[in-house]
């Protein structure tokens, strides 16, 4: 793939085949499996200033809470990003009637130890898929809870991103006041979840999430999850 930059025909041919080979909608077993206890998710929606009901304008969220989980296979760990990805810019399309398709998310970096934190090379493969194929579609990043751990890792992920989106990254701090204010900001307050000091209860449940929630997946199989690696191989496994 182009290392500085493609022509936009040739970046849009790329994204229309990994959307036809990799289907990021569909979710496996071991997808399933691997996001068991909710580490990844889609819910609700950010305030906005576009439009007097951030329900129709508003981006959606992506929660990622990597302390309730250790990476057990790279290919699961990498897919069930990339569909609570797609299925947080699709929630927000649809929301929008198609005018909008951003998505927020929040990093929650509470319990992440070292045994924790993916290592580089499957991270620098999840980031090359979402460069390559989600361009412009993260509206702000922001991580809460940061701890020494989480820190380190983010010295080794920030000179991997682009500059656009490390200026798009925010800390939150810890001080209970200051944390509400900013989450507002960037959540709407209906879906600050009770562990960050809101209101919202919501609790993942794999099945009702991947089966009967607006966020719900196809389903493949294991097998057919790793097939467009022998078409498109430099996404690597």
């Amino acid at each position: 793939m182009c290392s500085n930059g493609c022509p936009a025909d040739f970046a849009i041919s790329n994204t229309l085949e990994f959307r036809e080979k990799y289907q990021p909608w569909k979710i496996s077993p071991s997808v399933y499996h691997e996001n068991r206890k909710g580490w990844v998710f889609v819910r609700g929606y950010s305030p906005t200033r576009y439009h007097p009901d951030p329900a129709v304008g508003g981006a959606s969220v992506l929660w990622m809470r990597p302390g309730l989980h250790k990476m057990e296979a790279v290919e699961p760990f990498s897919r069930a990003i990339i569909n609570a990805l797609d299925a947080c810019i699709a929630s927000a399309l649809t929301r929008s009637g198609g005018k909008m398709g951003k998505c927020n998310v929040v990093l929650d970096c509470e319990d992440v130890g070292l045994s924790k934190i993916p290592p580089t090379g499957p991270t620098k493969k999840i980031l090359k898929k979402l460069q390559d194929n989600y361009p412009d579609k993260l509206g702000t990043f922001a991580i809460t809870n940061l701890s020494g751990s989480a820190q380190l890792f983010l010295k080794v992920l920030l000179p991997l991103l682009p500059v656009v989106v490390r200026q798009k990254i925010h800390i939150i701090p810890n001080e209970e006041a200051e944390r509400a204010r900013m989450l507002k900001e960037i959540v709407h307050e209906d879906f600050i979840p009770v562990w960050l000091g809101g209101i919202d209860k919501y609790k993942f449940d794999a099945k009702e999430y991947y089966t009967d929630s607006e966020y719900k997946s196809e389903f493949m199989t294991d097998e057919e999850s790793v097939e467009f690696y022998d078409t498109m191989p430099y996404y690597g496994l």
